[in-house]
């Protein structure tokens, strides 16, 4: 099979700046590594990762990618999150990233796009096993933190996107279906979602009192991770006006004059 040539790649010359980025992870959790991927369902990717020595050995010693977990159909992943406990007992990847990287005790969140998915993984030392507890009790900061890594590291990646990695992954395995704890069952959702459904949000913190309609809230989520009002009309299937109209009621049930503050509110009141 080809082997890859990261000759010259952000993947590995981008390292220190990834690590300078994620200075506040270190400083405040332990977190000692981060690594970004988008998955095209085309097959290539993009990675950013702030350890060169593991980029080089999982890319080209060891050539992981061939069955890592997340480089099989991202079209079938779903916005959401994973820990990395899951896979321990049958990931040699896992156990060798413990044993020879001190990379462990991780969590992965995921964003599906449109012909793409987004991964965003954490990890720390294998001693570091209280962070567990962390992720589960504030996923939305490290929501938080992959926007801002985004932003922050938006020059890199817009290097990573010209250099896409086309992964050399046999058919065969590519056609493989995720792991069954990781599929999504939109059906089951879809039946317990319309079982529980309810017809006003009401909001809490500085917004209490607010109610929201179904589809206003639904905005509301879209909005905090930076969607446009044509994004999120093509996600609800809606015309772009009639999503425009709900932000409008939004901003005024809300007192928000500007599409910034009102997003800022939504996030300091835990709409995410």
């Amino acid at each position: 099979m080809n082997k890859l040539n990261l000759k010259n790649h952000p993947l590995l010359t981008s390292a220190s700046d990834i690590t300078d980025i994620c200075e506040p992870l270190q400083r405040h959790f332990n977190i000692t590594y981060f690594r970004y991927m988008r998955n095209y369902d085309a097959g290539q990717q993009v990675s950013l990762c702030n350890n060169a020595q593991w980029s080089d050995f999982f890319y080209l010693e060891k050539e992981y990618y061939r069955i890592s977990h997340f480089e099989k159909q991202p079209s079938q992943y779903q916005t959401g999150y994973v820990l990395w406990d899951m896979f321990k007992n049958d990931s040699r990847i896992l156990q060798e990233g413990s044993t020879r990287f001190q990379i462990d005790n991780g969590v992965t969140l995921i964003e599906r796009q449109h012909d793409s998915t987004e991964f965003f993984h954490f990890g720390t030392t294998t001693e570091n096993t209280a962070i567990v507890n962390t992720y589960l009790n504030n996923i939305d900061l490290f929501k938080q933190f992959t926007r801002y890594f985004k932003e922050k590291a938006a020059l890199i990646i817009k290097q990573a996107e010209a250099k896409k990695i086309v992964l050399p992954i046999a058919p065969e395995i590519r056609k493989q279906p995720i792991d069954a704890a990781l599929r999504f069952n939109q059906a089951k959702t879809d039946a317990f979602m319309s079982e529980i459904s309810i017809k006003q949000y009401r909001l809490e913190g500085k917004l209490k009192g607010v109610t929201l309609s179904e589809r206003e809230f639904e905005c509301t989520k879209h909005l905090v991770k930076g969607k446009t009002a044509k994004n999120i009309a093509e996600e609800l299937k809606l015309s772009p006006r009639t999503v425009e109209g709900y932000i409008n009621k939004i901003k005024i049930k809300t007192d928000c004059h500007t599409r910034s503050a009102l997003i800022s509110l939504l996030l300091d009141n835990g709409i995410n």
